[in-house]
């Protein structure tokens, strides 16, 4: 157990430990910094995650109830992205295996141990529920009890994997390096069933309503029908480049950024292209996609951030400086721009309504359903920004973080 400091223009003091929450936070001062005061916006908590000299934060994901940090030291630590109460921290990597970006599951059962041949055989698999974080890095695959950090399941892997995981909370499913993706189960760490693509599998495969999307550098989108332990390919598309960066999926369709400056769409029950004509980027395609409520966010070499229709892949508005979605809300996106701006964008007509400097932040999380803003500097200090509108951290939301 370890004690660490909360800041939030007044002092909290609380410990934490690997695998235990944060207990008996005291109340903070929120009080709004000039730099985003002119927005209404306010710092709503800060933390210092008491990270070893030279370890800083490299990336910030928000899944459901977690915000979680990723270190160049291979440290993953999950905070309450409320309040910022650091729950748990686990070493799984190292500077050469980097964990990827995490994926949840719910209602997961597993057994406490692996099962063996024989338990398998004889139905001797006492098992208990649980809700999971799963990251791997490019060797090993682990199982994470979200509320307490526990380690679950720790899988290593035979392959090299390219990226991160999917899951549909049964199988963790990873592209490779040898051009395969796959299946393996979380209850017996075995392999469920393998596939391979033409070239190596680099983009992160994407699990949605009982499908699962892969996209390799032969240029081949997949959509693979999972069902139990089973998987069977119902369709695929040849987009004629590679796919290299990490794509999206929602109930409206599958959004694939290819290596020929284009972007395409296409249903997810079929192949059955969304748009009328792929939209064409002025040079080539530098990220992944974001989703806002209307728009598909893609950034370019020379087209910076373009924002295009989900209807019918019409270009709504560019900014040349933008390079990603980092919050929006009420008719507002806000882009991080280059030389650590942050501008409010009217999202409909891309009309750029302020520009301000967020302070210290050297890294901002990617986020197009939030009205608030996570980011890091490079102290090691975790903020989160937030409208003056929400008010301030209550003593009844720090009671819940005990």
């Amino acid at each position: 157990m370890r004690s660490i400091t909360m800041l939030l223009a007044a002092v909290v003091v609380f410990s934490v430990s690997a695998c235990r929450p944060a207990v008996k936070p005291q109340l903070p001062l929120a009080q709004a910094p000039k730099e985003i005061s002119a927005i209404g916006w306010q710092e709503y908590w800060s933390m210092p995650l008491a990270l070893m000299s030279g370890e800083r934060v490299t990336s910030m994901h928000h899944l459901d109830d977690t915000l979680y940090c990723i270190t160049n030291r291979g440290n993953l630590i999950a905070m309450d992205p409320t309040i910022g109460v650091v729950r748990w921290r686990l070493a799984i990597g190292s500077r050469g295996e980097m964990p990827y970006r995490p994926v949840h599951a719910t209602k997961v059962m597993l057994s406490e141990k692996v099962p063996g041949v024989l338990d398998i055989m004889r139905n001797r698999q006492a098992t208990d529920v649980y809700d999971v974080v799963i990251t791997n890095t490019r060797r090993k695959v682990f199982v994470i009890n979200r509320n307490s950090g526990q380690v679950l399941r720790e899988i290593a892997l035979e392959f090299s994997a390219n990226s991160a995981c999917a899951t549909d909370g049964t199988l963790v499913f990873l592209a490779s390096a040898d051009a395969s993706y796959r299946g393996l189960s979380m209850q017996t760490t075995e392999q469920a069933w393998a596939m391979w693509s033409v070239q190596s599998v680099v983009a992160p495969p994407v699990f949605k309503n009982s499908t699962l999307y892969v996209g390799g550098q032969d240029g081949v989108l997949r959509a693979v029908a999972i069902q139990g332990h089973g998987a069977n390919i119902v369709w695929n598309r040849d987009l004629g480049a590679p796919i290299t960066h990490e794509f999206a999926v929602s109930d409206s369709g599958v959004f694939v950024a290819g290596g020929d400056n284009r972007l395409h769409a296409f249903t997810p029950q079929s192949e059955r292209p969304l748009w009328a004509y792929p939209y064409v980027t002025e040079g080539v395609i530098t990220s992944g996609v974001q989703l806002t409520e209307s728009s598909v966010m893609v950034r370019s070499a020379f087209g910076g951030l373009s924002a295009v229709s989900i209807a019918d892949g019409q270009e709504r508005w560019r900014l040349a400086d933008g390079l990603s979605v980092v919050a929006a809300g009420e008719g507002l996106v806000y882009v991080h721009g280059e030389n650590h701006t942050l501008m409010v964008v009217d999202e409909a007509t891309g009309e750029v309504q302020n520009v301000v400097k967020p302070g210290q932040l050297q890294l901002l999380m990617g986020n197009t359903t939030d009205l608030a803003i996570w980011g890091a500097d490079g102290k090691g200090v975790v903020h989160c920004l937030r409208p003056v509108a929400s008010g301030t951290i209550s003593k009844q939301m720090l009671e819940t973080a005990r």
